[in-house]
């Protein structure tokens, strides 16, 4: 599945916190949040050129608000595909521990069922094509 088509099968499990994300569709989504947001402020910076970094921009703010419930909803799957429970997400409000988390979305699926869910096709499909970090 490529990136679009992995951006859009996310946003369209917009609220869905039960089941199973695989390290590429975790991985897909946050490529492709960075690569918008990323456009969105090139666009701002061409739309008004005396911007600063950190300034306020209204693209990259209204995309944040909208990816939000997305973002975390994979992220949860994400961690429950690895077998743990979705309440490790609170690690990213512990600075220096959060790098936890990173290695949790970095790591390999659960093989089988969990108690998160079976196994999907995607994730049988998609096994071969993952990256091994």
């Amino acid at each position: 599945m490529g990136i679009i088509k992995n951006y859009k099968k996310v946003i369209s499990q917009y609220a869905k916190f039960d089941g199973r994300a695989t390290r590429k569709e975790y991985w897909y989504f946050a490529l492709a949040n960075i690569l918008i947001a990323l456009s969105l402020y090139t666009i701002w910076v061409i739309l008004k050129p005396n911007s600063k970094f950190l300034d306020d921009n209204p693209l990259t703010i209204v995309y944040t608000i909208l990816t939000f419930v997305p973002s975390l909803a994979v992220s949860v799957r994400r961690l429950h595909d690895t077998n743990k429970s979705g309440w490790w997400m609170l690690l990213c409000f512990i600075p220096v521990i959060d790098l936890l988390l990173l290695l949790m979305f970095c790591g390999t699926s659960d093989v089988t069922s969990n108690k998160y869910g079976p196994i999907d096709d995607d994730n049988i499909k998609s096994k071969d094509e993952e990256i091994h970090l």
